[in-house]
């Protein structure tokens, strides 16, 4: 698999058998504003530490026809359970899908304001993946707005992509480069964390161009993207010191539902 290094405001880097090495860091114009649509059971948005939120209207969540509860098997288990809370609560469209463990990440990076990502195999429109997240900063005085672990998504190539953080100051974080327009979209706060390192379990859902960012069993972020257009999904670390190893991300536990397209 192919991995991918951006400036934006970030930097990622990771390591893996599954991946490959990714070209030469690219720069990302600097960031424009576009309108976002959320529902009206968003949390309140984090003020952004590097570039403005874009504004929102609101909207609410469609009503959810009856589906199956799925029953789950040994290995999904969890994951199975989780996906049947999301539909009860209307987060997710479907229970259907397919189920895919993936193998635990680990990637240090020290390149302040990129971001670098690894993909995985799977290339899902709507879907919801979840990960155990650990990570650590060489530096006490690190950009922690800049520095975190999360995934990017709808991935066609370095100028057309998606990639949402969580960040070490608390904070998650979505940004979006359509041929290679960049822009940060709706942002929320998770709460605070230790620093240098501390650790979190955080679960990514799109579906029907909605985003919905789950920390620790809290609602971060809800919003509609009508500009997801399909493609690859990744791994990815964000950078915010040059210091020593930079910035350090471990996964494990991750989880991957392909939900319907």
């Amino acid at each position: 698999m192919k991995h991918h290094n951006f400036s934006v405001v970030i930097v990622l880097l990771f390591f893996s058998s599954l991946y490959a090495c990714s070209p030469t860091p690219v720069k990302m114009a600097s960031p424009t504003g576009e309108s976002v649509q959320e529902p009206s059971n968003t949390p309140e948005p984090a003020t952004p530490t590097t570039a403005p939120t874009v504004a929102a209207t609101k909207t609410s969540k469609p009503t959810i026809p009856a589906s199956p509860t799925i029953v789950p098997t040994s290995e999904s288990a969890a994951m199975e359970k989780l996906i049947n809370q999301l539909y009860e609560k209307g987060t997710i469209s479907s229970t259907d899908g397919a189920y895919h463990r993936l193998d635990d990440f680990q990637k240090e990076w020290a390149q302040l304001y990129y971001y670098q990502w690894w993909y995985t195999d799977y290339s899902p429109s709507n879907f919801v993946i979840q990960a155990d997240l650990e990570w650590e900063s060489a530096s006490k005085t690190a950009n922690l707005g800049d520095s975190g672990c999360g995934f990017v998504y709808h991935t066609e190539d370095n100028q057309n992509h998606h990639a949402t953080f969580l960040m070490m100051d608390g904070k998650v974080q979505t940004y979006r480069s359509l041929n290679n327009n960049w822009t940060q979209m709706k942002g929320g706060y998770a709460g605070k964390f230790n620093t240098p390192s501390d650790k979190a379990h955080m679960i990514l859902i799109v579906d029907n161009q909605i985003i919905t960012v789950i920390v620790n069993n809290k609602e971060v972020v809800h919003f509609e993207d009508k500009k997801l257009t399909g493609g690859k999904l990744g791994l990815t670390l964000a950078s915010g010191t040059n210091k020593d190893f930079g910035t350090r991300c471990k996964m494990t536990n991750i989880e991957l539902w392909e939900l319907p397209e």
